[in-house]
């Protein structure tokens, strides 16, 4: 990708002062049209960007008055993060700390009383910037979904930085709150402050909450059955990523019994045990409400496995889901683990019955295997033939028996996208013919990308199978 250099980019300055009549087209024809403010990143343009310098904005800050909102009063959607880091670039290649410390204290030119959406980053550890943004919860208590990036405010510092802004409004209207870090493949701590999680669980009106990227999450004490029912009593969707299991538990456990979530996704940094799993699982159908919830993701960062398969092999040892049978009202169902899944011919009966409306189902383990799978691609099949609005499936099978002149009653079948892991497979053209019989898939099944499987011959195997029905599909 073309990443132009800093000397590409340009940056607009004052020439001269700015009368009441350089404002006038724009304040009365542009102004009012602007909904959305998402500046862009110098890094990954496929060009060079022309952006405004701090210079300009003190200007046309004393030009307005100081008039809050002024350059985009109907504003609705405003992006912070994208222009802190135009701003460090604009620090390091041009004219230094004074342009971001200006930047900051100029933003509130395009804040307005309309604004509904906020995402903004603390990656630039400044007392001037960070004082913007703590402001912005004082100043705008109608905002509907703020989004918390957090960077260079680590350990005590995140903590204050985050419980100082959470307790600066009442959040009466907030409904999405996500709070992550933007380094990539870090947990950091940031939550230490006993209430501040019990602050964002009692958000009145919170619908949606995204916590990742966090670690040592510290939880306030809910030994009160009372304050405990009053935890996320709005939350229809949750999504945890943290660095251990353990941490997701306590969070999940906050919620009361037959809690009406709709979506749950759980992603764990640090492989957890068979055991931690299953505990995740058992919470998951204590707490959520079968009748309710229909979108379920269990995910295992797949940069953290390191198993290694046991030298004397149980074959039907593994992480059993069959207890999620009971959520009959699931449309996603993905469980990315390091753990063989427990998939028998048995199980596949009874998936239809108990996820009719399914449309997504992943059972994909990270590591590769030399066990065998239970069940073979006539029973995959035959699950899929039952899912009527199954579009993608990624399933490990036994492909060794294929004959390739299987053509399965209703085939073929609505599925779109097919993964099959590191699935055992002996001839790539009988397994080529299958699939054209019978799945009319718009690309190439996907395989683990695993570069080192535990049997090689089969990634070849299924490599052939892609590159065959990469050239003719």
């Amino acid at each position: 990708m073309y990443s132009p250099s800093l000397s590409a980019h340009s940056r607009q300055v004052p020439r001269r002062v700015i009368t009441p009549s350089d404002l006038d087209r724009y304040l009365n024809y542009y102004a009012p049209r602007i909904r959305s403010i998402k500046p862009p990143l110098p890094l990954y343009d496929e060009g060079p960007l022309t952006w405004v310098s701090s210079q300009a904005l003190q200007a046309l800050q004393a030009a307005t008055d100081c008039q809050p909102g002024v350059l985009s009063p109907l504003l609705e959607e405003f992006d912070w993060t994208y222009l802190m880091f135009s701003a460090l670039f604009d620090l390091e290649g041009y004219v230094g700390k004074d342009h971001m410390e200006g930047a900051s204290l100029c933003m509130s030119l395009f804040l307005g009383q309309n604004l509904k959406h906020l995402t903004f980053s603390s990656f630039y550890d400044d007392p001037t910037h960070l004082t913007a943004i703590q402001s912005t919860a004082e100043k705008f208590p109608h905002l509907k979904s703020v989004s918390i990036a957090l960077g260079n405010v680590a350990g005590s510092n995140g903590s204050r930085f985050l419980h100082t802004y959470l307790h600066a409004s009442s959040w009466d209207f907030l409904e999405t709150l996500d709070i992550g870090v933007d380094r990539p493949n870090t947990c950091l701590p940031y939550l230490p402050h006993p209430t501040t999680f019990h602050t964002i669980a009692t958000l009145p009106r919170l619908k949606k909450l995204a916590l990742n990227g966090l670690s040592n999450i510290a939880l306030a004490p809910t030994s009160s059955s009372v304050k405990h029912r009053r935890l996320f009593s709005t939350l229809t969707d949750l999504e945890l990523g943290m660095a251990r299991m353990a941490e997701m538990i306590s969070v999940l456990q906050l919620l009361p019994a037959n809690h009406g979530l709709t979506s749950l996704t759980l992603g764990v940094k640090l492989t957890p045990s068979l055991e931690e799993l299953k505990l995740a699982i058992d919470t998951i159908v204590a707490l959520c409400n079968p009748r309710v919830l229909q979108n379920l993701e269990l995910r295992v960062d797949m940069l953290s496995s390191g198993a290694v398969e046991s030298l004397d092999l149980d074959e039907e040892a593994g992480l059993d889901i069959s207890p999620l049978l009971v959520f009959q009202k699931l449309t996603k169902l993905t469980v990315h683990v390091d753990w063989n899944i427990q998939l028998t011919p048995g199980l596949l009966e009874q998936i239809p019955k108990a996820w009719p409306s399914l449309e997504e189902l992943e059972f994909y383990s990270i590591a590769t295997s030399t066990r065998i799978p239970l069940i073979n691609h006539l029973q995959v099949l035959n699950l899929i033939n039952r899912l009527p609005s199954l579009k993608e499936l990624v399933i490990r099978f036994d492909a060794t028996k294929v004959s390739g002149d299987e053509v399965v009653e209703g085939a073929p079948f609505p599925l779109k996208y097919l993964g099959v892991g590191d699935s055992p497979i002996s001839s790539p053209s009988k397994v080529l013919r299958f699939l054209k019989a019978n799945l009319p898939l718009i690309e190439p099944p996907d395989i683990n990308w695993v570069m080192d499987w535990d049997t090689p011959v089969h990634r070849k195997r299924w490599e052939s199978v892609r590159q065959s029905m990469g050239s003719t599909y």
